[in-house]
């Protein structure tokens, strides 16, 4: 009679535990976007809503484990870019640490970090480093420069970032996102405007300070901003095979192709030959990626960020982008309402 109780309330357990776990599954991206405000009617809701409904095989929306394909731009979207973004503030750390025998960039590097610590215009800014990086680089192999973004985000502390590095900048929100959505077996691209190895060294930069929390994107799924690529000067006078063993790939001094607007769906669609079906962003320079999403033929998520938060900088909240929301079913993310946490 023991023994038949013993069974009995093994049984009862057994289906107790069976539905807890199944209301975990339910609620397990809930517990997981722990940065994100949550709720009836929450972005965090929505996005859980639909993640649920995509990866449900009998849901008529269901997108197959291969086409789970998700794009971010990375300044302003993963990581803080105003006052200061991160390839400018990596080209001019690096011209102070190493290029002050030269006078004339060294000069014209002083007064675009003073001015952006006075909060002057990004575009001018923009503009002189787009000229100074390519220079200040040159000759440079890839993995060099990678590894010293790599070191810089981890140890530099920004003076226009209020004192933080930029691995302390990392918006933990979208870190979460990402997460979650591998989690959920989705394939992760980073395009972004940036220098492709600034974009290598900045991820790589926080994984080695996050080894228990890291952001799981390789290399080849990162796609930026391009340097000509030179090889450097062989022994072998023969030149048969156009690239010799004891020669290194360096750069040039001069960009190869800019990824900008309409080149982040080009270059993204011939690097992984998919659709994104999520997709986001903060800036117009993202517009063209964000309806790349919204022509698949697989229901879509995209996410405009707005930075309307005195947490950090608010800027950019233009009506043109709330209108395109409005226009293309886009989702505006209002950081001071949906992020319950910014780093």
């Amino acid at each position: 009679m023991l023994n038949i109780q013993k069974r009995g309330v093994a049984i009862v357990l057994s289906f107790l535990l069976l539905f807890l776990c199944s209301c975990n599954s339910q609620k397990i991206g809930e517990k997981e976007l722990t940065s994100w405000n949550g709720g009836s009617g929450s972005m965090k809701e929505m996005i859980t809503s639909y993640i649920e409904e995509i990866t449900d095989e009998s849901n008529e929306n269901f997108i197959p484990k291969e086409d789970r394909i998700a794009a971010f731009d990375m300044d302003g979207t993963i990581i803080q870019e105003n006052p200061i973004s991160l390839w400018y503030s990596v080209t001019a750390s690096y011209i102070m640490d190493c290029k002050q025998d030269d006078t004339e960039i060294y000069e014209k590097a002083k007064g675009l970090l003073e001015q952006s610590q006075s909060n002057q215009d990004s575009n001018s800014m923009a503009y002189s480093y787009s000229e100074l990086a390519p220079v200040v680089f040159s000759g440079m192999e890839e993995d060099a420069i990678a590894d010293y973004v790599a070191e810089l985000v981890q140890t530099k502390k920004q003076d226009s970032l209020g004192g933080r590095t930029f691995v302390e900048s990392f918006y933990q929100p979208m870190v979460e996102l990402i997460q979650y959505l591998v989690s959920k077996d989705f394939e992760i691209y980073v395009v972004s405007g940036s220098d492709r190895a600034v974009i290598w060294g900045a991820f790589e930069g926080y994984n080695q300070a996050n080894p228990d929390n890291p952001i799981p994107i390789d290399r080849a799924h990162m796609i930026g901003t391009d340097p000509e690529i030179l090889l450097t000067k062989t022994k072998d006078t023969s030149n048969l095979c156009g690239f010799m063993p004891d020669q290194k790939l360096v750069r040039g001094n001069k960009m190869a192709e800019t990824n900008l607007d309409i080149h982040k769906v080009s270059r993204l669609y011939h690097q992984c030959g998919k659709l994104p079906v999520v997709v986001g962003g903060n800036s117009s320079g993202d517009y063209a990626l964000f309806n790349m999403a919204k022509s698949s033929p697989h229901k879509s998520l995209v996410l405009l960020l707005a930075h309307d938060d005195s947490r950090e900088v608010t800027y950019g909240m233009s009506k043109m982008g709330e209108s395109a929301c409005a226009t293309f079913d886009w989702k505006w993310v209002s950081m001071k309402k949906e992020f319950r946490e910014i780093y």
